[in-house]
């Protein structure tokens, strides 16, 4: 047995610690664990495998509420107790648990209520498998987590429970507004107590659609997030793990091959995706794997479950593969045929669910996980469901950095790759079932991006220092610029207006001419527009000829001098002068009478018109 596979190359620069993903399976017989690097091709550059046969239990210690840490449940998935899957789990229900799966070739809409009919909420002592745990807090201590930004799982032990449901809708926008409505006449239990995320999917007729929905126990999803933190890591996506499938696929099938299924026999569970035309048609699970096989074959040959594995995995042998051999052989093929014989049936109606339900005929099956390793299986389920039935290879779309050992470890880790090639092939289009909602949205808290955060708050306080330091000095630069700017003004106001002023208000209000001062640093006009002005005001029926006209600005004077026809003409002119508005005052300094018809004046004006 591996126990570990390490990838040949190191972990590479550090520049490259934001690019790697790791991709997480939690198993019931061993946790597998994949690392991508993404530059411009997708190189799986490590890979590591821990059997839970081989992780000691952790001591026994009481949690907070009471509960019981470290301690391994004899009922529970990964314990020595047979599992159990969520019952009443839309995946293929055990036989003796769910609903008949005859039901599935009726194709009648209420399968999914039949399917979620019996799934409840269950008790305390229904708990993540405690060793598995201790797998994975080994990986994060060993630095598998060291530099992957990061972790990429889907819910384990077959409680990730989906089902499909008729929607009148295409956006997932719009189906979001209307999904817990519809959810709550199918659920046996409050929305309150399940997490969910669902994508939308063509349903049986065109121009139909229906809503994929995943969803878990909350009380569960929270056991599973804070024991994963409890192991050193914080998975940014919790997904189902046959729609993770799916990435996986996406590397492996035949260029060109529509509609095809891959078979994930594990050692529990045997998992089932259907696709068509890029989107997920059939998620289906069944509580039967190469366990099954195992104890069928301990229990024929009676001999012991440890041996009855290794017979299993050296001389296992069905189909075709067995013809030639002698008795021996031939007993080990029909044990495992016979062990087999159960999931051949579930898988061949779901099939044939999937065709009368959506029209959907696969074209090609792709086998994967430790059971698919069976000699003669290909060639035993191509018999059993005539559509060809190849492993699942990665032949193309990545690159290999890990050593040849790892490399023959692929349909064990073939989970936690579609796990890992999520990040780099899922997108808005794509996206698929995400439980991490809610209270339980990723805050990206992974072993890497801590690390990076203690980092970066070091160089960050750093900087403020630094930052604060340019500020003082930027300061106090400014404040002398400021202290000589303003004596500047002053001095330049004082000659201006006769008087230092600081205020820009009252500068302004100075340059408009609206305020009063010494003197004014605009004139309202200039010495020619006032004598115009004033010769403007001048009545033509005044018979007037001025000798001299003086504007003094300095003084704010204006010396008129000139003859008219009579005293009551010069009264007239003055009269007309002062109704110029910027004109303060018009004196009559000299009258002189000559003759009846010439009279001499002169007038002095003040002026605030300069």
């Amino acid at each position: 047995m591996v126990v570990c596979c390490t990838g040949a190359s190191s972990k590479g620069d550090k520049d490259n610690m934001a690019n790697r993903i790791a991709g997480l399976d939690i198993g019931t017989y061993a946790v597998k664990a994949v690392v991508i690097e993404l530059q411009r091709q997708i190189d799986v550059v490590d890979y590591r495998e821990i059997p839970l046969s081989e992780v000691e239990r952790r001591p026994v210690s009481p949690g907070v509420d009471g509960s019981v840490q470290g301690v391994e449940n004899e009922n529970a998935p990964g314990g020595n107790g047979e599992s159990a899957a969520a019952p009443g789990q839309d995946k293929a229900p055990d036989p003796q648990q769910g609903p008949d799966p005859q039901q599935e070739e009726s194709g009648e809409q209420n399968d999914a209520a039949e399917q979620a009919g019996d799934w409840a909420p269950t008790g305390d002592d229904d708990v993540i498998a405690t060793k598995a745990m201790v797998a994975v807090a080994r990986l994060q201590q060993e630095g598998f987590f060291e530099e992957v930004s990061q972790v990429i799982t889907s819910f384990p032990d077959g409680k990730a429970v989906t089902l499909h449901l008729e929607v009148p809708f295409e956006r997932p926008k719009d189906v979001a507004e209307i999904l817990p409505h519809l959810l709550m006449d199918e659920l046996p239990v409050s929305l309150q107590e399940v997490v969910y995320d669902f994508i939308v999917v063509p349903g049986r007729q065109p121009e139909m659609w229906e809503a994929l929905v995943g969803f878990v126990n909350r009380r569960q999803m929270g056991d599973f997030l804070d024991e994963c933190q409890d192991a050193g890591v914080d998975p940014a996506v919790v997904g189902v793990p046959e729609l993770m499938l799916r990435y996986a696929g996406d590397q492996g099938v035949s260029p060109g091959v529509d509609s095809y299924a891959i078979i994930d026999v594990g050692h529990e569970f045997t998992r089932l995706l259907i696709m068509a035309h890029g989107k997920p048609v059939v998620v289906h699970t069944t509580h039967k794997g190469g366990a099954t096989v195992t104890r069928v074959l301990a229990e024929n040959f009676q001999i012991p479950e440890e041996d009855a594995r290794r017979l299993k995995e050296h001389e296992g042998v069905v189909g075709d593969a067995a013809r030639g051999g002698d008795r021996r052989v031939r007993q080990i093929c029909g044990t495992i045929e016979e062990a087999l014989r159960p999931l051949v049936r579930d898988l061949r109606r779901t099939f044939q669910s999937a065709y009368a339900k959506y029209g959907v005929a696969v074209e090609e099956i792709y086998i994967t996980g430790g059971t698919s390793r069976l000699h003669g299986l290909s060639g035993f389920l191509q018999r059993e469901f005539e559509v060809p039935v190849k492993p699942l290879r990665f032949d193309h779309g990545l690159v290999w950095s890990i050593d040849a050992r790892s490399r023959e470890r692929i349909p064990e880790a073939t989970l936690a790759l579609g796990s890992a090639l999520q990040r780099p092939l899922d997108d808005s289009e794509r996206r698929l079932i995400d439980f991490r909602q809610q209270e339980f949205v990723f805050r990206g808290k992974s072993s890497y991006l801590r690390t990076q955060l203690v980092r970066l708050g070091a160089v960050a306080a750093l900087l403020v220092v630094m930052l604060a330091g340019v500020l003082v000095m930027q300061h106090y630069d400014q404040r002398t610029q400021m202290a000589a700017m303003q004596k500047a003004v002053a001095e330049q106001t004082e000659q201006l207006f006769g008087e230092p002023v600081s205020s820009a208000a009252e500068v302004q209000a100075r340059l408009e001419g609206e305020a009063t001062a010494t003197r004014d640093f605009i004139p309202k006009m200039s010495a020619y527009e006032l004598l115009v002005r004033i010769i403007e005001m001048t009545s033509s029926d005044i018979e007037l000829e001025l000798d001299r006209i003086e504007v003094d600005t300095d003084r704010s004077l204006i010396q008129m001098m000139g003859t008219t026809d009579s005293p009551q003409s010069v009264d007239v002119l003055a009269s007309q002068i002062e109704d110029l508005d910027c004109l303060r005052n018009v004196q009559k300094d000299q009258v002189n009478v000559q003759s009846d018809e010439k009279v001499q004046f002169e007038l002095q004006i003040s002026s605030a018109c300069s």
